[in-house]
């Protein structure tokens, strides 16, 4: 009997403990189905030193469970983490940096008119593929919430183009030496205009022999979150992600960032798909 409680007991002390210490001591996120082979391993590495110990199967097993539990329990007892993501999507483009500039997140309640869950400002360095940069966590209290807005106070991206690896935008040829000032022309121009409704402004530029270099702003924006109404009990909850999308040039589009929800491994599928919102 001894040998049954503890093996059932093993699964939840490990998911709870686990997830504890993701959250409050490592504070980083856990929760996606991207990060549960991670845990797996833990899981695998945890039971080989379990069975060391005990010799006991039953205790390996059970084990594994526990590591794979974590980010289920995170998402009951853990807090909401807010991130900024960007992605390179622009071809024959380099982009160096993007960094937005985040003033505030609120969320609207229907007896309290909109609630500040997270304030700044704070001004995040995005560098694409390789990181993704935390904000904070939300500070919500218990109580019903509906539709959210963030408030950008600007997104600038430095951008270099490399004029000896390009092709004409105008003709699709290689570039002749003699007509890299030209076509650095025909990029500024490219670099400024509206993009989703939003005005983008060149707030710097140079070209040093075939290296061109721009930094771009898109200024003062309020993007909507459209969450649907929910019931927060005060603790809990997914962590949430903002995904900057660049156009061919590098330049962001504010009408496609789009908030990433991460949920518990195969929960986020159990989620309908609205405008502007991917659960994963």
């Amino acid at each position: 009997m001894k040998k049954f409680l503890i093996t059932i007991a093993i699964p939840p002390v490990l998911g709870i403990l686990g997830a504890l210490f993701t959250e409050y001591a490592l504070k980083i996120g856990v929760l996606g189905t991207a990060n549960l082979k991670y845990f797996l391993i833990a899981g695998f590495i945890g039971a080989i030193i379990a069975f060391v110990i005990a010799r006991k199967l039953s205790f390996t097993v059970a084990t594994i469970i526990g590591f794979v539990l974590i980010p289920y329990f995170a998402f009951l007892v853990g807090q909401i983490d807010f991130y900024m993501v960007d992605a390179n999507l622009a071809e024959g483009i380099t982009v160096i940096e993007v960094r937005p500039t985040m003033d505030k997140i609120a969320f609207g309640t229907p007896d309290k008119g909109e609630v500040a869950v997270w304030t700044g400002p704070q001004t995040l360095k995005l560098h694409p593929g390789e990181n993704r940069a935390k904000l904070g966590r939300f500070d919500m209290p218990a109580g019903t919430y509906q539709g959210g807005t963030v408030s950008i106070s600007d997104i600038q991206v430095d951008i270099q183009a490399d004029l000896a690896a390009m092709k004409n935008p105008t003709d699709g040829q290689t570039i002749p030496e003699d007509q890299y000032a030209a076509v650095f022309e025909q990029i500024q121009s490219r670099m400024t205009g509206s993009v989703g409704g939003f005005n983008i402004s060149l707030t710097n530029s140079s070209l040093m022999g075939n290296i061109g270099k721009f930094t771009i702003s898109v200024g003062k924006m309020t993007q909507t979150l459209p969450i649907p109404e929910i019931k927060y009990p005060g603790l809990g909850g997914p962590d949430i992600t903002l995904d900057i999308t660049l156009d061919e040039m590098g330049k962001p589009d504010p009408s496609k960032i789009k908030a990433i929800v991460d949920m518990p491994p195969g929960v986020g599928g159990a989620f309908p798909q609205m405008p502007g919102v991917e659960f994963k």
